[in-house]
């Protein structure tokens, strides 16, 4: 098969995947150090971290189940992995980062309390935002967007320079499997899109608003 230049530079600037062995049963701070050593052969963080005036980090706190096992949450993203990126960014960037999420039924405050999120959130000196709050506005999709122009969000995350999107890997009944891009499901507000998100959560909706989503939170 014969390729175009265009497309073989497409393939050889893929994007890389990092994948490191890591027991649930670690330490905190042994955790945090897989994660620096991932970002590292990942050839560190991206530029554009540096310049950001203002970071979205979206952890997985979408949903009030605080279960754990042995310790570890089940189905939230651990506070010893972000803690371990907002360390890695506080080191470049000294501007306002946001965390953000669109709990159902519950305040992302008290889930930030029940998980263990408080240190890391004074630490880093990071603001905590529930993306269903008010004010929204409409934001067109770059490129057009697969299944809709634009989506109502919350202002303030919509005007963030990056997006880290820290996800907890789940099987999930549409999708397969939840990464990082079906983590930025949690951003849409409720009250427009219902809970949680009925209208997007169709299995024929939901693979196109995850593109017309990553497409959003760069």
């Amino acid at each position: 098969m014969k390729l175009l230049k265009g497309e073989l530079r497409e393939l050889a600037e893929k994007p890389k995947v990092v994948i490191r062995r890591c027991r649930f049963d670690l330490k905190d701070a042994e955790i945090e150090q897989k994660v620096s050593e991932a970002i590292d052969l990942l050839g560190g963080l991206p530029s554009e971290l540096e310049s950001a005036s203002k970071i979205l980090v979206k952890p997985n706190l979408g949903y009030t189940d605080t279960r754990r096992y042995k310790g570890r949450l089940i189905a939230l993203t651990e506070p010893c992995v972000v803690r371990a990126v907002l360390r890695r960014i506080r080191g470049v960037n000294d501007n306002e980062i946001i965390i953000s999420d669109g709990p159902p039924k519950s305040s992302l405050q008290k889930l930030i309390k029940e998980t263990g999120y408080e240190p890391l959130i004074r630490e880093f000196n990071v603001k905590v935002l529930n993306s269903n709050e008010r004010p929204y506005e409409k934001v067109k999709v770059p490129g057009g967007g697969t299944i809709m122009k634009y989506y109502t969000l919350n202002r303030e995350i919509s005007e963030a320079d990056v997006t880290v999107s820290i996800a907890k890997m789940k099987v999930h009944l549409f999708t397969g499997i939840t990464l990082c891009m079906k983590n930025l499901f949690g951003l849409p507000p409720e009250d427009i899109y219902g809970g949680p998100r009925f209208y997007l959560h169709y299995p024929f909706r939901l693979p196109r608003c995850l593109v017309d989503l990553t497409s959003i939170f760069n």
